[in-house]
């Protein structure tokens, strides 16, 4: 009597725990959902060291570049320490309080009368925007696919300015953040 009991007993409990493994299995794919939905963007690669910026005409500027996923969109972050003189041409872009200027003509048409783009001619959509922002002690560009995105900028300049301050052993090579919340 007490092995029926026993057996019974096993055999309820194994009945429960299965048809628990389908609350459990649903809720952490929903919260592999819940997390590629959030507001966060992750540091791909980077820093990775380079000589020539893409988007100017030769160039001989070294640089870190930084590649980073968010809302499904790739944004690279370039770092430079160089100077970098702002043309006058390039136009300012409201993002809050970040002062940043496209360095891409907004219309085609003034495409070739816009100084430092590599490839003049490409007509302005057909590549990625890009904008200059600019530190007493650094320049980072931003390059987007997809347009500006502000919220991106503001919490990656939070992010990085708290990193270079924070680190006691000078580098140049940049402290991209690995994730920007």
């Amino acid at each position: 009597m007490k092995r029926i009991r026993r057996s019974a007993s096993a055999g309820i409990l194994l009945i429960v725990l299965l048809s628990l493994i389908p609350g459990v299995l649903f809720a952490q794919s929903s919260t592999a959902q819940e997390l590629q939905s959030q507001d966060v963007a992750i540091l791909l690669k980077g820093p990775e060291y380079g000589q020539r910026l893409p988007f100017f005409q030769p160039n001989a500027i070294e640089y870190y570049a930084g590649y980073y996923s968010f809302r499904d969109q790739e944004i690279i972050v370039y770092y430079t320490d160089r100077d970098i003189v702002r043309f006058e041409e390039w136009e300012p872009a409201a993002c809050n309080s970040v002062g940043l200027f496209r360095i891409n003509p907004a219309d085609p048409v003034n495409a070739a009368g816009s100084p430092g783009l590599e490839d003049s001619a490409t007509p302005a959509g057909s590549g990625p925007v890009v904008y200059f922002y600019q530190n007493g002690t650094y320049v980072l560009f931003f390059s987007f696919a997809e347009g500006l995105n502000c919220s991106f900028i503001e919490r990656f300049l939070l992010r990085f300015d708290y990193f270079r301050s924070a680190r006691s052993i000078p580098s140049k090579r940049p402290p991209f953040p690995a994730v920007v919340e």
